[in-house]
Formats: structure tokens, sequence, C-alpha cells
């Protein structure tokens, strides 16, 4: 009865870090297109010589992406 209790814990352990990484890589993918959108929007920008939001966006560079 305690192992078939300690195994019920265990898989819910295990089950909970799986959603913890699975929910951390999404939010990194989230992040991750939202740069990549705006990287887009910097480079239409650049074009037509508007440097401002050039500086605002490097100022608000996400930390998943350490270039």
């Amino acid at each position: 009865m305690l192992l078939l209790f300690f195994k019920i814990i265990y898989i819910n352990f295990t089950l909970a870090v799986m959603g913890i990484i699975f929910l951390t890589q999404n939010l990194s993918k989230i992040t991750l297109t939202k740069y990549i959108i705006k990287s887009f929007i910097i480079k239409f920008q650049r074009d037509n010589s508007d440097i401002t939001v050039m500086t605002l966006f490097k100022k608000n560079k996400p930390k998943c992406l350490n270039v």
C-alpha cells in the first residue's frame, strides 16, 4: 500500500516537471516569435531611416536569447 502511494507521488511529480518544461519551452518560443516579428519591423523602419524604434528594442531584448 505504501509502495503504491509513493508510485502515485512519483508519477505526479514527473508529470509536473514535464509540464513545467513544456510551459517554459512554449514561453521561449513565444518570445522568439515576438523577437523575429520585432526584428522585421526594425528592418522596415531602418529603410525609412527611423532609428528610435531600433534603440527602444535593444533595451527590451528577450532574456532567452543571449547573443
